[in-house]
């Protein structure tokens, strides 16, 4: 187990759950990346820096399988994890924390993610359609005025829109032309 290398464990509970370690119950068959991912969902901080001090890889990057850590706490509006996992150097242009911020729906995680570099051209589905979705017109604007409604995210955007019956995005996004 990671936490028996370091010689500093904190003091366990033992549940029937498994181990508990600042409110997260660790179970001997959990991978370390879910350990860090689930740290992250949960917003806790003083988790990821015990992680990240016993040399656990905060910032691996997402797999068609598993979201990374800072797109797991973007999607989970942890915006204390965002920041703290952006200040230890997480991978912003993964595909999927920038996707995840505008499906949550938070403007100010967007906006931390995009000053540190996130690219809003890339995602699946694209972050613009992700706030479609959601009918978030402050973060559809913030979007366009940074380029992201390129003529392929446009169309995209506009079939999302007209297939979900959002009148409202299809006149908003007709508006930018």
């Amino acid at each position: 187990m990671p936490f028996e290398k370091s010689g500093r464990e904190p003091p366990p509970r033992t549940t029937d759950k498994g181990r508990e370690y600042w409110g997260l119950y660790i179970a001997p068959e959990l991978t370390c990346n879910y350990i860090v991912r689930n740290a992250a969902f949960h917003g806790h901080i003083r988790m990821l820096e015990y992680l990240f001090n016993l040399g656990f890889d905060v910032n691996f990057e997402s797999t068609a399988s598993a979201r990374s850590p800072l797109a797991t706490a973007a999607g989970a509006f942890q915006t204390a994890a965002v920041k703290w996992l952006l200040q230890h150097d997480a991978p912003v242009n993964d595909g999927w924390a920038l996707t995840e911020a505008a499906k949550a729906g938070s403007l100010e995680i967007v906006c931390m993610l995009v000053s540190y570099g996130a690219d809003v051209r890339v995602g699946s589905p694209l972050p613009i359609v992700s706030a479609v979705k959601i009918e978030h017109t402050a973060m559809v604007d913030y979007f366009q005025k940074h380029g992201a409604l390129t003529p392929g995210a446009r169309e995209e955007a506009l079939n999302e829109a007209r297939d979900l019956g959002l009148e409202s995005m299809v006149e908003l996004i007709e508006s930018y032309s």
